[in-house]
């Protein structure tokens, strides 16, 4: 079975690197980096070819399982501004999907792409009591959901996930694209006082903060901290959060 999180009463985490703000309905997706593949065979790297269906593939379980109507991203829709054809791609995708992009928070990796103006949040996008950017600039005050740290986990030397990380004022995002590098949190002490929730297969496992993690050890599942499982609804079942 597969499990999400629920967190500051607001907010799910789930496996597939996205958080969905309940209270509207909204799943928020960061970093997606799309044209990554074209971008590297630019430079002359041999790499296969993703279809934009492979790489949202993520984005529908999340559509189907949570009946999510709404999207918005933070930033680094695309790899680079060579990348943009992928936006009208998206839009269609989404348009299919029958779910409404509701803001672009624009990243650094987005400078010299075309957007549409309405959708463009260059100074964040509200969601409730929550501020969406990218994390690249200054934050600003109150409660934040940013991208762009790439945050994982490392436990092992050839074990990994990329993880969520979780302060009473702050949601750090996962990079919703798998081909982005990701940064060790366990290494900078930025994130010693933050809650590490970590991407493990099918599940999202709430590890409690870094700094207790430090001295524990090997990685476990916690329900602490008001923080609950919250199992997924059957594809047949879809459930929306208004």
């Amino acid at each position: 079975m597969r499990t999400c999180l629920q967190i500051h009463t607001e907010w799910l985490l789930t496996p597939e690197r996205v958080g969905i703000h309940l209270p509207t309905g909204t799943a928020v997706a960061a970093d997606l980096h799309l044209g990554y593949d074209q971008a590297r065979i630019r430079a002359g790297d041999a790499v296969p070819i993703a279809t934009l269906e492979e790489q949202l593939a993520p984005l529908r379980q999340v559509i189907l399982h949570h009946g999510i109507r709404r999207l918005a991203v933070a930033g680094d829709l695309v790899e680079d501004s060579r990348c943009g054809e992928a936006v009208p791609r998206l839009l269609e995708w989404l348009a299919e999907a029958q779910v409404e992009l509701i803001g672009i928070v624009p990243g650094n990796h987005d400078e010299g792409i075309r957007l549409n103006g309405a959708l463009v949040f260059a100074n964040g996008l509200s969601l409730g009591a929550w501020r969406v950017v990218h994390g690249d600039k200054r934050l600003p005050a109150g409660s934040v959901v940013q991208g762009h740290i790439h945050p994982m986990l490392r436990w092992s030397r050839h074990r990994a996930g990329p993880c969520y990380l979780v302060a009473s004022h702050r949601l750090i995002l996962p990079a919703f694209t798998p081909d982005a590098s990701g940064m060790d949190v366990t290494n900078d002490p930025r994130w010693r006082e933050y809650r590490c929730c970590v991407i493990a297969g099918d599940s999202v496992l709430d590890l409690g903060k870094l700094r207790e993690l430090a001295t524990r050890g090997k990685p476990r599942a916690s329900g602490r901290r008001g923080v609950r499982a919250y199992p997924r609804p059957t594809a047949g079942r879809p459930r929306a959060y208004q």
